[in-house]
């Protein structure tokens, strides 16, 4: 179920209410390369709900927007790769010579035998590792180089802070699927949804145009199978514990951030006069004026929280909701 709080007209509702095209039924053996990157208790937790059958908290339309944006792009491109991919090499210019090497989806074993440029979309493989399975769907893979469309703001690209979790992605894929993806690096290619070409010109920081594409180096296969195997004893290792005895979410992986020190001149004040990184540059800007205003620490809302199917019997999302901050 969902709210629409935020009271989006009905055309667009729709769409967002939609449930998509994901092609992965819950199966208590299998978890997907997605389930994997998780916080541990969010991934434990998750499945006992789809598990037990127990209703997830709603969420507010608003609130899967990005989300329900970025598989619309990945839908459009996709469609453009199947159904439009000659006339748009040639309208790109590429030679004949090169169009007609394309091939799209071959057969695996085809796969070094003949002359050509292979191109694998939105496959899903999967491996078995014990008594589980690990699941997983790439974007897709060109000319043996996994490349992963993400649609998101330009502060991604700024801050990296993403850039861990897409290699350890592409690592993923690789793993799955050695006899296709062959380069030691992966691409992710980046649609950015607040870009602009003032800010591009200001900062050099900045990426420099609205679609771009980024490398990042992967994990040897023996390193990402340690990880699998590592997550995976993990895994069966808490899942039977009751939850306060899960470690909680990292303010890292709640995608949290640092907290922030907020003076005020004036207790009166409605709006800060400086934030401060940390509580002693707060507190010492307070006492060069007598000590007479105000210091308050400003806690960062856990954003993954607000896309977590677990929030809803998450006890640390309790506190953070009894501390206002959800």
């Amino acid at each position: 179920m969902y709210k629409n709080d935020s009271n989006i007209p009905i055309t667009l509702a729709v769409w967002l209410a939609s449930t998509g095209d994901y092609d992965l039924q819950f199966n208590p053996d299998v978890y997907s390369v997605t389930d994997l990157l998780k916080p541990v208790k969010s991934l434990i937790l998750t499945r006992k709900i789809k598990a037990e059958h127990l209703a997830p908290e709603s969420k507010d339309l608003a609130d899967i927007a990005a989300s329900k944006l970025g598989s619309a792009v990945h839908s459009a491109v996709e469609q453009a790769w199947l159904t439009q991919l000659k006339p748009a090499l040639q309208a790109l210019g590429y030679p004949e010579s090169v169009i007609g090497k394309m091939r799209i989806n071959p057969a695996r074993e085809d796969v070094g035998l003949v002359d050509g440029i292979d191109v694998y979309i939105e496959q899903r493989t999967a491996r078995k590792i014990g008594d589980k399975f690990i699941s997983g769907k790439f974007d897709f893979v060109v000319d043996g180089v996994v490349r992963d469309v993400k649609t998101t703001k330009t502060y991604t690209w700024i801050n990296g802070s993403n850039n861990h979790k897409f290699m350890m992605q592409g690592s993923l894929y690789r793993w799955l699927n050695e006899d296709i993806i062959k380069a030691d690096h992966m691409c992710i290619d980046y649609a950015f949804t607040d870009w602009t070409p003032l800010q591009a010109q200001a900062n050099k920081d900045y990426p420099p145009q609205r679609l771009l594409e980024k490398k990042l180096e992967l994990l040897p296969v023996d390193v990402t199978h340690d990880f699998v195997l590592e997550k995976l004893a993990e895994i069966a290792d808490l899942e039977p514990r009751p939850q306060d005895e899960m470690p909680l979410c990292t303010p890292e992986e709640l995608w949290q951030d640092p907290a922030k020190w907020a003076f005020y001149r004036k207790a009166t004040n409605k709006k800060a006069t400086k934030l401060y990184d940390n509580p002693s540059d707060a507190y010492d800007a307070n006492n060069a004026i007598g000590g007479t205003g105000v210091v308050v620490e400003r806690t960062a809302t856990p954003k993954f929280c607000t896309y977590c199917d677990a929030s809803a019997i998450c006890l640390q999302a309790d506190a953070f909701r009894a501390e206002g901050l959800l």
